[in-house]
């Protein structure tokens, strides 16, 4: 491939004549001089930074200087300041004047507006010096890809998502509007050609959706390449900087660049504002404004929608529709052909494409591992599980019960709410995609409960037992790993449990919730408008989570009102009367345990007013103290049982009702 070399040599010899002439008149040979050596690579760049010709003749001998040693030589000498390190921008002026130039163009090419600098082209070392005093640099990424003609690969923390051919990729749709929805991948395609950098585009789909994977498949039809970069890695650079950063890979490649989990963190204000009306961070605000100003053609990936009303342009939102069955159903088949359940498979995960393919991946290397010659569903399952296992373990845990619906003893009510609940998160796929409800909704399309009343009513083993008739793996977040005093941790966490579980056929509970769903407040400091913050992202993200999750509060009224109002069930778990807890205690003694029969359940029911749990842990007090005895479990024994119980929950009584 031809190189630049020509051109800037060309200018080298004609600053060296320069030097020598004796009257101080330049040659002018380089203003004419055809670019015929000019190379695509030189042109693209040229042509894709828009520099005028002052702006390409600096380039060009800036260029030169990084080239030849005598160039750079020549420059120094001609500076008033010269340095060590860099092109002196006086150097440079003083050639152009020699040539004709107007040095007033000149001096405006490196300004840091200017394109040479504000796209990346040149490096001002200092810009705290005056103009003519400065130093600059053409950066090796740059110079490299002139003399070579190939881009060098981009600087961590950019990534160049290699495409897929968009024939191989799962079908996709976007939404156009209530119900309305197009084919993803030619909708982007019209959008990607018609990206200007003045509307950026933001894309938004689940965890795994496939935003980027489609974003690079279809970037590589219209002959571009998709540059990633997480927006937490900008954070710590400079408007400019940014700018700079993404332009010069943008022109070495002719590319398109995604900001990459591009989440909005909200500021919460008073209790009565919903999501809606919350105001984005500002920071956040700040980044997308420059990336416009600059003319970036940017794309936004992220998995919850920007709050359009924080920004002063308009942006091009796109929302990825969850994975149709029939194609997660073709996506399946494909990578496990040899497995006939794959229907039930795409039924009972409903996950993304992305998981789908993780999945299948993760499964055939335990199958390889453990040298199985043919791959079964139940190795896929097992992969999904471990796959969530290995994410949610870090801020909670599987619940393990061995208990039944026949160990507890619930009032008509309750019964009547947990079996609608259990109904409805078996026949969701019937009613929200044979019966076409799901179109109807726009969200709520999970199952989201909460469980309230006094300890030990069942609330955490009816979970338990939810999970277990429904075939679902239970977790339990654990709110101390959950919780953090840096601010927006706590919301990645949140963010993390969700994403794992989502269409992964598990279950979520939230014990004792009240520490993190609780009420909002008037904000009165930076600490009430960060638990605010925490509050309105748990809003929006379980409005937006598709799978079961179950919260349990001992203290209902402590709940945040917004959230309350948007959940499927509030269902209550009172103590239990005294019905009911004679039942409790005759259903707690397995019956192989050895009973004198003096023992009265009814008459233990009416004299102590305990939750189930407690009665509970008194009938298993009373066997171990009983076995220690070496007797069978008597009335006495269960009473000594319950007076410890008393004891041990701070009751000021032991003999009798606790008024």
């Amino acid at each position: 491939m031809q190189t630049i070399a020509p051109v800037v040599f060309e200018v080298a010899r004609t600053i060296l004549a320069a030097e020598s002439s004796p009257d101080g008149v330049y040659t002018t040979d380089v203003i004419d001089a055809p670019l015929l050596e000019a190379t695509p690579p030189y042109l693209g760049i040229i042509s894709g930074a828009q520099l005028d010709p002052a702006a390409t003749l600096v380039f060009r001998i800036l260029v030169a200087a990084e080239l030849d040693r005598d160039v750079h030589r020549v420059l120094r000498r001609l500076s008033a300041e010269p340095s060590a390190v860099g092109t002196p921008v006086d150097g440079v002026i003083a050639v152009l004047e020699g040539l004709g130039e107007d040095p007033v163009a000149a001096l405006r090419a490196l300004w840091p507006s200017a394109p040479l600098v504000g796209r990346g082209l040149v490096t001002v070392i200092d810009p705290a010096l005056p103009p003519m005093s400065q130093q600059v640099t053409v950066p090796t990424r740059i110079v490299d890809y002139l003399m070579t003609g190939e881009p060098p690969a981009p600087p961590a923390p950019f990534v160049i998502e290699e495409p897929v051919p968009a024939s191989s990729l799962c079908p996709l749709q976007v939404s156009r509007g209530p119900g309305a929805t197009t084919d993803a991948a030619p909708h982007l395609r019209r959008l990607l050609a018609g990206l200007d950098g003045r509307t950026p585009l933001w894309l938004v789909g689940a965890p795994g959706s496939g935003r980027r994977t489609l974003l690079a498949a279809v970037a590589a039809e219209l002959g571009k390449r998709l540059i990633c970069v997480a927006q937490a890695s900008l954070a710590g650079m400079t408007p400019r900087a940014i700018v700079a950063t993404l332009w010069r890979e943008l022109l070495l490649r002719d590319g398109i660049v995604c900001v990459h989990d591009a989440e909005a963190v909200v500021e919460a204000g008073s209790p009565e504002e919903s999501m809606r009306s919350a105001a984005i961070d500002q920071r956040f605000v700040g980044l997308v404004d420059t990336l416009v100003a600059a003319g970036l053609p940017v794309v936004f990936s992220s998995t919850q929608a920007p709050p359009v009303h924080a920004f002063d342009h308009p942006l091009q939102v796109v929302q990825l529709e969850p994975v149709r069955r029939e194609d997660a159903v073709a996506l399946w088949r494909r990578g496990l052909p040899e497995v006939p359940e794959v229907g039930d498979l795409a039924t009972r995960f409903r996950l993304p494409p992305g998981r789908i393919v993780r999945a299948i991946a993760a499964a055939r290397t335990q199958a390889s591992a453990q040298e199985l010659r043919t791959l079964r569903a139940d190795d896929v399952i097992r992969a999904i599980s471990l796959g969530v296992a290995q994410q949610v373990s870090v801020l909670g845990s599987r619940v393990f019960d061995t208990q039944t619906w026949d160990d507890i003893v619930l009032p008509a009510d309750t019964k009547e709410s947990v079996r609608e609940m259990v109904a409805r998160v078996r026949h969701r796929h019937r009613v929200l995609d044979d019966w076409g409800f799901r179109g109807r909704l726009s969200k709520g399309l999970g199952v989201t409960a909460l469980f309230h009343g006094p300890p030990g009513t069942g609330k955490t083993m009816v979970a338990s037992l939810i999970a277990r008739e429904l075939g679902q793996e239970l977790y339990q977040v654990d709110l101390s790993r959950m919780v953090s005093k840096w601010i927006g941790e706590t919301e990645k966490n949140l963010a993390k449990v969700f994403d794992a579980a989502e269409g992964a056929n598990v279950m979520l509970l939230f014990d004792e919730a009240d520490s993190l769903f609780g009420k909002r407040t008037e904000v009165s400091s930076s600490n009430d408008r960060h638990a605010n913050a925490e509050v309105n992202f748990l809003l929006q993200r379980v409005e937006r989570f598709e799978g079961v999750c179950i919260l349990t509060t001992n203290f209902e009224r402590s709940i945040d009102t917004a959230f309350k109002r948007r959940l499927a069930f509030r269902i209550e778990f009172p103590m239990p009367d005294e019905r009911e807890r004679t039942e409790l205690w005759r259903r707690m003694m397995p019956s192989a345990a050895k009973v004198t029969p003096d023992v009265d359940y009814a008459r233990l029911a009416a004299s102590y007013e305990l939750a189930g749990g407690n009665i509970r842990n008194a009938v298993l007090r009373a066997a171990y103290l009983a076995a220690d005895e070496n007797q069978p479990i008597t009335m006495a024994i269960l009473q000594r049982a319950v007076k410890l119980e008393y004891r041990d929950a701070g009751k000021l009584s032991s003999t009798g009702t606790i008024s």
